[in-house]
């Protein structure tokens, strides 16, 4: 009488083992996506308030006291955040009136996530940098 090999598994056990792995990606992609995308608009957020007081403190420095005018400019920025290289675009323009009020747009090179800046308040919003 011939003896049956029994060392492998059988079709039945290894589709229950890719079913449950899939539903266990499924989960974590549900939960990790939105708390990376957050990140990566907290890093957008913080950023564009750095750059807000960078061109305030150069049209500062550029424009004599009691001077109005206009002295933003567009540009471009390189910065490392975190563990990744991410690459960012500013249009920003400083109304030199005492305030040096700020408007403007930053936005990541991908062009996938923007934010709409103001001297006081910067929000994730579409706009183009041009």
């Amino acid at each position: 009488m011939k003896k049956l090999n029994k060392n492998g598994f059988t079709l039945v056990e290894l589709l229950a083992v890719i079913v449950i792995l899939g539903l266990l990606i499924i989960i974590v992609m549900n939960t990790a996506l939105p708390a990376m995308n957050e990140a990566k608009e907290r890093a957008l957020t913080t950023y564009a308030k750095r750059l807000v007081q960078k061109a305030q403190e150069k049209c500062s420095s550029d424009l004599l006291l009691g001077t109005t005018g206009s002295c933003g400019t567009a540009l471009t920025v390189d910065k490392i955040m975190g563990t990744a290289d991410t690459t960012y675009k500013a249009s920003l323009t400083v109304t030199g009136d005492g305030s040096n009020s700020v408007t403007g747009c930053v936005q990541t090179s991908d062009g996938k996530l923007s934010a709409k800046v103001t001297s006081s308040n910067v929000t994730i919003d579409t706009c183009t940098v041009s």
